[in-house]
């Protein structure tokens, strides 16, 4: 099996991944998940949209998040742009590349950008002629490739047809997206080979979500096509707002791992205590966490960036930067009730844990309905003296609930229409 000696991740966790949150991040985490991402040896960190706040309120701060963000040499921070004001904000912002975006279905172009697919592309052939113009790198996003939250399966020369008109305009790299995470790997090869005839392999590239565990699957299934750029994101955090069962992203330190175990180079470090210069920011930096109040008052949202400074004794956090921590708390709530509502999915450790936890008082954790479609809120390892979830535990969870949603949706939801 002969594969790429170099990979290119896009992690567009900033973006994409949180785009989708319920709750507004603080542009604090934003800008510190950036930095420590790009201070790990990800070459390219999609930052932001300039897109409408009106449609998208969680970019809304997209100015000030390029304004505060250390540009690190050799990293590149794209930005998604729907039109001209788009592009003209982001170049305000001093953007070097931008991204634009079409889809491979009618239905789904409609709900996403509210036009056709004409229309779309029309639209975007002035933003990509502006763009070159100010030297700015455009890149192009194909949604719904795979199979359509709308329409079902989608043919494969459909989507080159598309993709040959965004190469055509301009971009220098299409990636290629299963938006809603059907795709398997037979397909997805199909499709790699179908779009490769108009547009170099070279200029491809692959964005899996892992709604049925097929994302890390298909990536191996792309990379013995010849493709060698792939779009991630931190945590697996992500899932389109406009496709109905879209889920996370495949997560950027899943993918490394299974990259660097192939013997395929990133350039990616998953354990930045291997680099002096990052560990000692991270010393100084260690255990920030910023709390965003959503909703009615009652759910807050932490995001924290962990150093991965303290490993515990088991070496369960592997993952160092890439431990994107999520904790749920809940207030005002009974613990006994809230005990039994996780009884059936947590294992006799975590409740074990849970029990503890309760004892000294430190409130809930996070139940089932919290968990969106069980990957979003994957790989929780908050602080020691707090909810230490070991990794194995948290993910076995997460599928387990994951299979429980699917069966909840019915026929309906595997063939992609629901």
């Amino acid at each position: 099996m002969k594969l790429p000696n170099r990979v290119k991740l896009v992690d567009v966790g900033p973006r994409d991944g949180l785009q989708n949150e319920r709750g507004v991040v603080p542009t604090a985490a934003k800008i510190e998940l950036i930095d420590r991402l790009a201070d790990a040896g990800v070459p390219a960190v999609e930052a932001t949209s300039f897109v409408s706040p009106k449609w998208v309120p969680q970019m809304a701060d997209n100015a000030q998040v390029m304004a505060g963000i250390r540009r690190r040499p050799g990293t590149v921070y794209p930005v998604l742009v729907p039109n001209l004001k788009g592009l003209e904000a982001a170049q305000a912002a001093g953007v070097e590349e931008v991204a634009v975006f079409a889809a491979a279905t009618e239905s789904f172009s409609r709900r996403n950008v509210n036009c056709s697919i004409a229309e779309s592309l029309e639209r975007f052939e002035p933003v990509c002629e502006a763009a070159l113009a100010a030297g700015i790198r455009v890149r192009g996003y194909m949604s719904v490739v795979l199979g359509c939250p709308f329409e079902g399966k989608v043919q494969p020369e459909a989507v080159a047809e598309i993709s040959e008109r965004l190469y055509q305009m301009g971009c220098y790299e299409v990636s290629l997206g299963d938006t809603i995470g059907t795709g398997t790997p037979g397909e997805t090869q199909r499709l790699i080979e179908t779009v490769a005839r108009r547009i170099p392999i070279g200029k491809l590239g692959g964005h899996f979500h892992d709604t049925y565990g097929q994302a890390l699957a298909n990536i191996l299934a792309s990379l013995e096509s010849g493709m060698a750029t792939f779009d991630s994101s931190v945590a697996g955090l992500g899932g389109c707002p406009f496709a109905p069962g879209a889920t996370g992203n495949v997560a950027t330190e899943d993918v490394v791992y299974m990259l660097h175990g192939l013997g395929v180079e990133t350039g990616i470090d998953l354990d930045l205590r291997n680099r002096a210069d990052a560990d000692a920011e991270s010393k100084r930096r260690h255990r920030e966490q910023v709390a965003a109040k959503t909703g009615d008052g009652k759910i807050h949202v932490a995001l924290v960036v962990d150093a991965g400074l303290d490993q515990d004794a088991a070496g369960a956090n592997r993952f160092g930067i890439f431990s994107l921590q999520r904790t749920l708390l809940r207030e005002g709530r009974n613990a006994a009730d809230e005990q039994r509502q996780r009884q059936s999915d947590c294992s006799n450790h975590e409740l074990k844990r849970l029990s503890a936890i309760e004892k000294n008082g430190y409130g809930s954790v996070v139940d089932e309905r919290d968990l969106h479609h069980g990957l979003e809120l994957a790989r929780l390892n908050a602080e020691p003296t707090r909810f230490q979830f070991s990794h194995d535990i948290f993910i076995e969870r997460a599928r387990n609930l994951r299979r429980r949603r699917r069966c909840e949706r019915g026929p309906a939801a595997v063939a992609g229409v629901a």
